[in-house]
């Protein structure tokens, strides 16, 4: 015992000298880490090849060789890596160039944007996408990308002429003359001088036969507003400016969201009804686009805009007279002389459609009809499905309940008198035996009219054998007399087939006992 007690105690003090050893080089490593910490930054210049003395002609001639051969190493470099950014940028503006074409402008802004995080230094790449912008209606992003094509490249004139647009088809004819000016200013092209002047002449004679400035009933402006309704509805724009970030990225439920908080806060702007009954139309709920252009109407009768959705939900539903009117009157409200012929071929598609509809079609009004449906009429059914027999008119009557007739003609018992069927009964005809159970009582056969008590047919039918077995005699028995024996016998048989006699005569009749031996009892003696 001593001894394990010793070697326990030896190996405690080991693991506790090995613990503190252990904390010695931790606390070790750590002031290291601290003074390494505090340490100043070595310089780096030493590492460096210093230039040599000035007086050695050669070696200083030889030191800027090597300089100048790599800075152009450097350049070089660099312009190989700036060459392969801007084949890849170059690649995607064609791509989206392609998808602008097709109308797909979601897809082009996408591709326009991954070409400026590719290389950002072109200012193509932002004008083309302020044109996206500006077909998608969202023209603060459209100023913004033109502004910054301009910062890129002062002298870029699709910049410049891309503001423009954006100014005119906001109303700001003003800003949009100015923008126009610049580009004659700067520009050295004969055709954009020429498309200019002509653009500004157009916009001089907007400008001088613009009436002034009027509020409508249902919107207030500007410069009635207290204070507090002012910044009430610089919050609204701020909603309505992340309504239409959500509605660029084809997100049309957030959107439908920050359009609904800005007429939360302010709602007397026809244009934040105007874009999200644009949302509702995307979203396909047309009773809510309908309502929601009825209101910018309603706020603004002057806004173009309103009017062409309207116009495009009741021609969906078939009320082409109304959506002729809406058409009618975008044409006339609209400035933008491409809008304004999309519009005239959308005319005279409805007055087409006005002309060719029948009555038949008036009386169908659905909530949705897509581009591709079409009105099935049941008659113009193909030869094979078609039936030349007329059909059966069956006359429909209503049952009255017979009443239940016996057949023994009683008359059954009132119905507080009549007894309910168990349900086990149901379960057992239905062969059902997942319900209550059903017992029924054991039906017991009575045979007593075949084998009446007082017969003694059916006691002798299944009665022992009573005919007589061979008997051996015993080998050392006595002998006895035959005339006693043919009695003994004769009398037991006449016991067996009258019983009653027997029952009847107990006193008078007796027999003598027999013994005889068994089987087992011989054997043995043998």
């Amino acid at each position: 015992m001593d001894t394990i007690e010793s070697q326990l105690m030896v190996r405690n003090k080991c693991e506790q000298m090995q613990k503190s050893i252990k904390e010695l080089y931790e606390w070790q490593d750590q002031m290291k880490n601290a003074t390494s910490a505090k340490a100043q930054p070595v310089d780096s210049s030493e590492g460096k090849t210093l230039p040599p003395v000035r007086s050695n002609v050669k070696a200083m001639s030889k030191f800027a060789e090597d300089q100048a051969s790599a800075e152009k190493q450097d350049q070089a470099e660099s312009e190989t890596v700036n060459k392969k950014k801007l084949a890849e940028a170059e690649m995607l503006k064609t791509m989206g160039n392609k998808q602008c074409k097709l109308g797909y402008y979601q897809e082009a802004i996408e591709l326009y944007s991954q070409a400026i995080e590719t290389y950002g230094e072109n200012a193509a790449y932002y004008s083309n996408r302020a044109l996206c912008y500006m077909n998608l209606d969202l023209f603060d992003d459209c100023l913004a990308d033109c502004a910054t094509a301009i910062e890129k490249d002062p002298k870029y004139m699709k910049a410049y002429y891309r503001r423009m647009q954006a100014y005119e088809r906001l109303g700001e004819s003003e800003k949009a003359a100015i923008a126009c000016r610049q580009i004659l200013r700067l520009s050295q092209d004969e055709s954009e001088l020429n498309t200019a002047k002509r653009d500004l002449a157009r916009i001089e004679k907007r400008i001088e036969n613009a009436p002034k400035p009027t509020v409508s009933p249902g919107k207030v402006a500007a410069t009635d507003m207290d204070p507090t309704m002012a910044l009430v509805k610089q919050e609204a724009d701020k909603y309505k400016e992340l309504g239409n970030k959500h509605l660029a990225r084809k997100d049309f439920a957030k959107a439908e969201r920050s359009y609904t908080k800005a007429i939360a806060l302010f709602g007397e702007d026809a244009i934040y009804y105007t874009n999200r009954s644009l949302c509702y139309w995307n979203l396909k709920d047309y009773d809510k686009c309908l309502a929601d252009c009825n209101k910018a109407i309603q706020l603004d009768d002057t806004y173009f805009r309103p009017y062409y959705r309207r116009m495009q939900v009741r021609e969906l539903r078939g009320a082409y007279q109304s959506a002729v009117e809406d058409c009618r009157k975008f044409i006339e409200l609209t400035k933008d002389e491409k809008q304004k012929a999309t519009a005239e071929k959308d005319l005279q598609r409805l007055e087409r459609l006005v002309k060719s509809e029948q009555p038949a079609k008036q009386a169908f009004v659905w909530s949705e009809i897509r581009k591709n449906a079409k009105l099935i009429h049941f008659v113009q059914k193909p030869p094979h499905m078609r039936s030349k027999k007329p059909l059966t008119r069956i006359a429909i009557k209503d049952l009255i309940p017979c009443p239940l007739v016996l057949t023994n003609k009683q008359e059954l018992p009132p119905p507080s008198k009549r007894k309910n069927i168990p349900d086990a009964v149901i379960d057992k005809i239905f062969n059902n035996n997942t319900g209550e159970q059903l017992i029924e009582p054991k039906e017991t056969t009575n045979l007593e009219h075949l084998f009446p008590a007082h017969s003694n047919k059916l006691r002798n039918m299944f009665s022992p054998p009573t005919t007589p077995t061979e008997q051996r005699k015993p080998p050392f028995a006595a002998p006895t007399n035959k005339a006693t024996a043919t009695t003994t016998t004769v009398s037991k048989q006449a016991t067996v087939n009258r019983p009653e006699a027997k029952q009847n005569n107990k006193s008078t009749e007796t027999v003598e006992p027999v013994v005889v031996p068994s089987a087992s009892t011989t054997n043995d003696k043998i």
